[in-house]
């Protein structure tokens, strides 16, 4: 409460609630394939996992989901730097999951879709959904120390020369 503040908290909060909410509007929304069994064609419109029966619905919710990613972003980037740089440190082992899980186990997800009985996974692809995050995390707090190290080296070099004028 101390660093966000009041406002930004509950802006925060507030985008969070509304990301929530899109995505169980559109679960519970989602056309359901029973429904049409009888052999019709039909269409339905798919954004990941935000499913609709119509494309106008599909816009709505990406919307939904923009407009809260903008408040977080706008009421982040307000605070210092330095908390800023935390913040994406933190949210960062994140965006590696959702990458290592969009990207190299896709393929996984659709075979099992596929198959009908669950594949286990194999140890690499274990260590690669444990190890991702882990290691984004150390990473971007590495280069948040150097790069606050390398700040604080440059603030003490130009309080040097101001202490020293040239002669």
């Amino acid at each position: 409460m101390a660093v966000l503040g009041v406002r930004r908290l509950v802006a925060v909060v507030l985008a969070a609630l509304a990301v929530v909410s899109v995505l169980e509007t559109a679960r519970l929304a989602a056309p359901s394939f029973a429904e049409h069994s009888s052999g019709d064609s039909y269409t339905f419109y798919v954004l990941y996992d935000l499913e609709a029966s119509s494309e106008l619905l599909i816009w709505l919710y990406v919307a939904g989901l923009a407009v809260s990613a903008l408040v977080v972003l706008v009421s982040l980037a307000g605070l210092a730097p330095e908390i800023r740089r935390r913040v994406a440190v933190m949210l960062a082992p994140v965006a590696a999951l959702a990458l290592v899980i969009d990207t190299a186990l896709a393929g996984w997800a659709v075979s099992i879709v596929q198959m009908g009985h669950a594949i286990p996974l194999v140890p690499a692809q274990w260590a690669m959904l444990v190890l991702a995050p882990v290691v984004t995390f150390l990473a971007g707090v590495l280069l948040v120390r150097r790069r606050e190290e390398t700040l604080r080296m440059v603030a003490l070099g130009r309080d040097a020369d101001r202490e020293r004028p040239v002669a």
